[in-house]
C-alpha cells in the first residue's frame, strides 16, 4: 500500500492509480532484475494526470528521483569491471559530446523557440543555465544532480520550447547519474607487484542498494 499523502480534495496530485501501477512495475524490475520492464534513464520522464485529491506531486517526483537513483546505480556499478573497458566511460563521452555540441551554441540560439504569441522558458533564465552547464563540461564549473533536479523555469512569450529544454535536462540528469555511479573501482595494478610489496587487492562485489520500496510495502 502506498504511503503517499493525498492533496485538499480541490486541489489537483497525481493520479493514485497510475502511481501505484507505475510503483509496482518499479518493485517488479527490482525484485527481478534481469526483466527490465522499465529503463532507468526515463523513469523521471515518466507523466502522470493531474487530478483533484490526488497524490502531494513534490512527494512522488523525490521518491521517482530516489527509484531512478538506485536503477541507475545497480545497472552502471554492476556493468563496471576493473578488468575490462569500462562501458559507463563510453556512455559518459557520448552524452557529454551531446550536451557540449547545444552548451556550445551561442546566447539565445541554444534552443528552437516557441513563436511570437507562443509560450515557452524564459530565454535569459535557460541561457544562464546553459553558460554553466558549458563550464561545467569543460571543466570548470561543478554541478550536482540536485541543483539540476530543482531547476524551475518562468515562461514568457517566445520562450525556449519547453519539451527541447525538458529533454536536454533529461540528458544532463542521465550524464551526472552516469558520472556518479559509473566510475569503475580501481584495483592495485598487477602488473606493479613485485617483490617486497604488499600483496594486490582486488575489488569486492558491488553492494547492493538498499531496498528503495520498503516504505511503500
Amino acid at each position: 500500500m502506498s504511503t503517499f499523502k493525498n492533496v485538499a480534495k480541490g486541489k489537483l496530485g497525481y493520479a493514485p492509480t497510475e502511481v501505484d501501477v507505475f510503483i509496482v512495475r518499479a518493485r517488479d524490475q527490482y525484485n527481478h532484475f534481469n526483466s527490465q520492464v522499465l529503463d532507468w534513464r526515463d523513469i523521471t520522464g515518466h507523466k502522470f494526470t493531474l487530478v483533484k485529491g490526488g497524490y502531494e506531486v513534490a512527494a512522488v517526483d523525490t521518491a521517482i528521483d530516489k527509484l531512478q537513483d538506485t536503477f541507475a546505480e545497480r545497472e552502471l556499478s554492476g556493468k563496471s569491471n576493473p578488468f575490462a573497458p569500462s562501458l559507463s566511460g563510453s556512455i559518459l563521452t557520448e552524452l557529454r559530446m551531446l550536451l557540449l555540441g547545444r552548451a556550445a551554441r551561442g546566447k539565445g540560439k541554444y534552443f528552437d523557440r516557441a513563436g511570437v504569441i507562443g509560450v515557452g522558458y524564459s530565454r535569459k533564465q535557460v541561457d544562464a543555465l546553459m553558460s554553466i552547464v558549458h563550464e561545467f563540461l569543460e571543466g570548470g564549473e561543478t554541478l550536482t544532480l540536485d541543483e539540476v533536479r530543482a531547476l524551475t523555469f518562468k515562461v514568457q512569450r517566445g520562450g525556449y520550447i519547453e519539451s527541447q529544454v525538458d529533454a536536454y535536462v533529461e540528458r544532463l540528469v542521465e550524464y551526472l547519474q552516469t558520472k556518479r555511479f559509473g566510475e569503475p573501482i580501481v584495483a592495485s595494478p598487477i602488473a606493479n607487484f613485485g617483490a617486497g610489496e604488499a600483496s594486490p587487492s582486488f575489488p569486492s562485489e558491488p553492494s547492493q542498494p538498499n531496498n528503495p520500496y520498503s516504505e511503500y510495502e
